[in-house]
């Protein structure tokens, strides 16, 4: 069995979201430290396109393995779905063309400030609370906007 962050034990890895988290950061790291190589050799729209027919090709694979369990009664939050997928789609193609242009170094930590934004709309229409810690780490992201945005970058 595993242990949780906390030392407390842990049933499965799918259902430690702390594990999760750290794979999704290290996974999401080595991501944009590759995609800046590629795009230092290649332009950002050819890029872009090799790399969503792959995930194209990795979705319709899971489809065809694990489609059973997959509900499609339609209703309104599809159209969220839709929605979602086109403004994820426009910041995919606003992420490549800047991370073309700027360093990983600068570009990688100021796009993953976007939490803001997510933040924000959850505490206002979601009436998500956020912590006093919450509200630091706000601040520290806003201040590490400013420091990374600064002259000479």
């Amino acid at each position: 069995m595993l242990r949780d962050l906390y030392g407390g034990v842990n049933m499965g890895i799918s259902s430690n979201w702390k594990f999760l988290v750290i794979i999704y950061i290290i996974a999401a790291g080595f991501w944009g430290f590759f995609l800046k190589i590629i795009l230092n050799k290649l332009d950002w729209k050819t890029t872009m396109l090799a790399i969503t027919s792959v995930w194209v090709i990795l979705i319709l694979v899971y489809l065809i393995f694990f489609g059973k369990e997959i509900n499609f009664s339609w209703n309104r939050y599809y159209i969220l779905a839709i929605m979602t997928a086109i403004i994820g789609a426009l910041s995919g193609v606003v992420l490549y063309k800047v991370l073309s242009l700027k360093p990983a170094s600068i570009v990688i930590p100021m796009t993953a400030q976007y939490v803001l934004i997510t933040a924000l709309l959850s505490f206002i229409f979601l009436k998500e609370p956020i912590t006093l810690r919450g509200v630091f780490g706000i601040v520290f992201s806003i201040i590490s906007i400013i420091l990374l945005a600064g002259r000479g970058q």
